[in-house]
């Protein structure tokens, strides 16, 4: 791989390109026939967009004097423009705008994206629905001219776009997909029963925080349960919207329990977001003072309303219906791409780790013995013909898993079983491990050691082959604890548990230093605790991170090159994620703690990374970060190895020499040295 412009590399993203053209093209030519007017409004706006969870590039403006200075933003969405030349006049029209979305980076998220959006005055909002048919159809037919085979695509799931659509309510949905009864539990429109449908969640295997909100609930069954149903086969219509997720549409004038709103899914994926447009200045005024209320209180933040659109609704917006829908997805779902930037002429610059752009960075390759041992792995999954990953569930996963390490990582040894004890936790007892070196005695350090799998997966055997080889190379005592997974016990579940752990161990240790390690999510596990310790001044010998997930709220340089074929990927990481942890949380210190400088205390700490893990820059980032506060962080990579490699110890010589330089660092930290 290369630079997305030079030949090579742009020659496989040609066809998918020439499609997108063909889709532009024929979009245009559909809304002409259909009579709508093309806009085009500035991307600089005095408001960005005031949904909650969505981040801005802001900017000032300069006029000809010094002083003559204003805070603009680039929009997330045309919307507010758009609806001003709906009450200038203009009854039909729409725009293919690019919008900026900051933080947002992944396989279908992209910093800058261009949204279709349409308005139509007079028309029902059901009327959007036949848009959207209509235009599904001239992409498909576009994409066959391009080559392709006129369906839609996405993760194995397919969806023929002739087909006429499923108009499903939200709560046909839930009752059809979760056996969840959601109307019950907003007989108060502005206030549901966050604590009756916490309830019913928990009745089908989904648990929730005490502080969840209702919407905060909603979301996780709706990820888990619903999204992954919608969309097979033919495009979904998600209709009837709670009242409390209204945002900018109207409520029902049949049922104000839900808004006139509708969202479209097609092969799992959210393609368009739809409103019957609320006209009421002052419920609008509302709406966004309570939005940036609770946008301050999640990200300490908010951005300014636009007094230029309340105008043009107080002025008189006609009656009208809007909505706003993904190109970039539309044509991913017409070529079968498999990420965002396919799709993209070219993408926006993704700098490296470091903050510094690097256009001449290219990624590095597999070793062929890991590369080897990655088709195996992905040749024994496949050999268990297991549901696409949207449709999986965690105990699936978990299953699969475990079968592929024993088969394959314990190299027809089995995994070690040291000795079983239980911790006590905010859950009741965990079972837990614990791995001696020989002659260990009352001195001999501790390592509390946490396993990998994404806060998903994973488990004490499958740990279990790491944490002895800690134990033995290091020297040192290795206590592994299990934790509480998600979906079923989301964050911060695991957290909870790992301290729990942390503490009980410092209790028994008799003085013995006490050191803390982890394997990729376990390594979030352990920096989380290592973050706790310093805060709350408790000392920690050292830390060793090991392939660690440390960053949940944007994508680095690592994540595109390594994100698809290097073993783990992003829609693996997506995947997890999604089930582990709500967007509000995903900027946490202890969910993203390479985002945050490190607390004053942190115990010095030993990264080892693969230098073709797609969580490789996070780790580096992260290591720097502990320099630059003035905290011991020696790191380790090991070229042309992928994300887990310690793990598969026992069969991949190639990686062994890294890791022996990683321990033997760890153990010098634990020694004192």
């Amino acid at each position: 791989m290369s630079s997305p412009w030079r030949p090579d590399r742009f020659a496989t993203r040609r066809q998918a390109l020439a499609a997108r053209t063909g889709i532009v093209a024929a979009l245009r030519g559909w809304f002409a026939g259909e009579g709508l007017v093309e806009v085009d409004t500035p991307a600089l706006q005095v408001s960005p967009g005031l949904e909650p969870h969505l981040a801005a590039f802001a900017t000032d403006l300069q006029g000809p004097h010094p002083h003559d200075r204003a805070r603009l933003y680039l929009h997330t969405s045309p919307e507010f423009a758009m609806k001003k030349l709906l009450a200038a006049g203009v009854p039909a029209l729409f725009q293919m705008a690019h919008v900026f979305r900051n933080g947002e980076r992944s396989a279908t998220h992209h910093p800058e994206f261009t949204m279709l959006e349409w308005y139509r005055t007079g028309v029902p909002l059901d009327g959007l629905v036949a848009d959207c048919a209509g235009l599904f159809a001239a992409a498909g037919e576009a994409a066959r001219a391009a080559g392709f085979d006129g369906l839609f695509h996405w993760q194995g799931r397919t969806a023929d776009p002739l087909a006429e659509p499923e108009v499903l309510s939200v709560a046909d949905a839930f009752q059809c997909h979760a056996d969840i009864d959601l109307m019950a539990t907003m007989a108060d429109p502005q206030a549901p029963d966050a604590a009756a449908l916490a309830r019913a969640a928990a009745d089908i295997g989904i648990k929730c925080r005490a502080d969840d909100t209702w919407e905060d609930v909603f979301f996780r069954i709706f990820l888990e349960r619903i999204e992954p149903h919608l969309g097979l086969g033919r495009p979904t219509v998600l209709t009837g919207y709670p009242a409390s997720m209204a945002a900018l549409a109207r409520l029902n004038a049949e049922d104000p329990r839900v808004a006139d709103r509708f969202e479209v899914f097609v092969c799992g994926l959210e393609l368009a977001n739809a409103f019957g447009e609320l006209t009421d200045a002052g419920e609008q005024r509302r709406r966004f003072t309570a939005d940036q209320e609770l946008k301050e209180r999640l990200h300490g933040t908010r951005y300014p309303v636009d007094p230029d659109f309340l105008a043009a609704l107080e002025h008189g917006l006609p009656d009208s219906a809007g909505i706003a829908l993904g190109l970039d997805r539309l044509v991913m779902l017409a070529t079968a791409a498999e990420r965002i930037d396919d799709v993209l002429w070219l993408p926006v610059a993704d700098p490296a780790a470091d903050g510094a752009a690097s256009t001449e960075a290219q990624p590095a390759p597999l070793h062929p013995e890991a590369e080897a041992l990655l088709r195996k792995v992905f040749l024994a999954g496949k050999a268990q013909s297991p549901p696409p990953m949207a449709l999986q569930s965690g105990a699936y996963a978990r299953d699969l898993n475990r079968l592929l390490l024993l088969d394959i990582a314990a190299g027809g040894d089995g995994f070690p079983q040291g000795e079983a004890l239980t911790l006590p936790s905010p859950a009741g007892d965990l079972p837990a491990r614990v791995f001696q070196p020989p002659g260990a005695g009352p001195s001999t350090p501790w390592t509390l050691y946490f396993f990998g799998g994404g806060y998903v997966i994973g488990g004490l055997d499958e740990g279990s082959i790491e944490a002895e080889r800690i134990a033995n190379a290091c020297g040192c005592r290795v206590l592994m604890p299990a934790y509480r997974l998600a979906p079923e016990n989301p964050f911060p579940a695991a957290i909870d548990d790992a301290w729990a752990a942390f503490r009980w161990l410092i209790g028994q240790a008799a003085g013995a230093p006490v050191a803390v390690a982890g394997h990729s999510a376990g390594g979030g596990l352990a920096a989380a605790t290592l973050r706790r310790a310093a805060e709350a001044e408790i000392p920690v010998a050292a830390g060793y991170l090991v392939c660690p997930w440390l960053e949940m709220t944007e994508q680095r340089q690592s994540h595109r090159f390594y994100g698809s074929g290097f073993g783990l990927d992003v829609a693996g990481l997506a995947w997890c994620r999604e089930k582990y942890v709500t967007p509000a949380d995903y900027g946490h210190p202890w969910v993203s703690p390479a985002r945050h400088a490190p607390p004053e205390g942190h115990a010095p700490t030993v990264f080892l990374v693969g230098g073709c893990d797609v969580l490789r820059d996070e780790a580096v980032a992260y290591a720097d970060g502990l320099r630059r506060a003035g905290i011991f962080a020696d790191l380790v990579e090991a070229p042309g190895m992928p994300h887990g490699f310690p793990g598969y110890d026992r069969v991949l010589e190639p990686g062994r020499p890294f890791t022996r330089e990683a321990d033997a660092l760890f153990a010098r930290r634990l020694a004192g040295a």
